[in-house]
């Protein structure tokens, strides 16, 4: 399979965030596949969150928010193609509700500054263990803030 091809998931695609009332659902963007699908495979192994896509391009990140209805977004900010952070722009357009996670291997000070700046909430190295992704989404999930984990 080729690294770099986009993938959408199967669980929950159904447009009706409803159906998993309580679930914090998730939506993984990032341009390694196997990234993507580590991720995908070990957040929902997490008890009260669902993954309901990932994406191996910014260029369909509007459209997949819309299909969705995620209310965390993970994403790499270094892709081929659209720039997540312009892509977010125009998905949280869609999807006010919509939250960030920047987890990403740029993860110098002027990186760090432009993703607060962009309003993501949240910013995790990929030197990091995935198990502080899962931390972030929940603490983001709960309206927290965390401190950038680089």
């Amino acid at each position: 399979m080729d690294e770099n091809a986009p993938s959408t998931a199967q669980p929950g695609d159904d447009a009706n965030p409803s159906a998993s009332a309580g679930v914090v659902r998730v939506l993984c963007l990032d341009d390694s596949f196997y990234i993507a699908e580590a991720m995908r495979l070990l957040i929902a192994d997490e008890e009260g969150l669902e993954v309901v896509g990932i994406l191996g391009s910014a260029d369909e990140l509007a459209a997949a928010v819309t299909r969705h209805r995620p209310d965390i977004l993970v994403m790499d900010l270094s892709m081929d193609g659209k720039a997540p952070l312009e892509a977010l722009v125009e998905a949280r357009s869609a999807h006010e509700g919509l939250r960030a996670i920047a987890y990403t291997g740029l993860d110098d000070a002027a990186t760090v500054e432009r993703v607060q700046k962009a309003g993501v909430e949240a910013f995790v190295s990929k030197r990091h263990a995935i198990d502080e992704v899962i931390a972030a989404i929940r603490e983001v999930a709960a309206g927290e803030r965390p401190r950038p984990r680089c």
